[in-house]
């Protein structure tokens, strides 16, 4: 007999997916393959660290602009607009913003940012204020404050913007 048959190996697979809170969270876009190679080249590995149980329903792009989500395609040092995280809150069914804390990395290290008020904690932030002091290849860490909501975070590479 063997050790798993089709419908096992399928089953295991499945309980994996749905079990886990990163892979199981809404990210049909992705599953499509609608994302365009600028947008691939933008998002980075997350560096998840998981800290506590994870609590809501984490979106594969929790980033808003403007009220709208992040288009990763228009992400450059030139981007304007109030950004914020969401994550979205099982008892009232939509999305909540979440606290964060905003990063510049260059070369593997933090960039020290002369505006002090760009290193606490945000409910939202004209993203402009920490771009100005951003350089090409630099990522930009949007790190969730409250240790339930670690799935969210997320690292963009800032890349040359396209001609067209």
């Amino acid at each position: 007999m063997k050790l798993f048959n089709n419908f096992n190996g399928l089953f295991l697979s499945m309980s994996v997916l749905i079990a886990s809170p990163v892979l199981s969270q809404p990210c049909f876009d992705f599953i499509k393959g609608s994302h365009s190679e600028r947008s691939m080249e933008v998002m980075q590995d997350n560096e998840y660290v998981v800290r506590s149980k994870a609590t809501g329903n984490f979106y594969c792009n929790p980033l808003v602009l403007n009220g709208q989500p992040l288009d990763y395609t228009q992400f450059s040092p030139q981007l304007k607009g109030e950004l914020t995280l969401t994550k979205g809150a099982l008892s009232l069914g939509k999305r909540v913003q979440i606290p964060f804390y905003i990063h510049l990395r260059r070369n593997g290290a933090l960039v020290k940012l002369p505006d002090e008020a760009l290193s606490g904690e945000h409910l939202k932030i004209e993203v402009s204020r920490i771009l100005k002091f951003a350089q090409k290849g630099d990522q930009l860490i949007i790190e969730p404050a409250n240790s339930d909501d670690w799935p969210a975070k997320r690292i963009l590479k800032l890349v040359e913007a396209d001609d067209c």
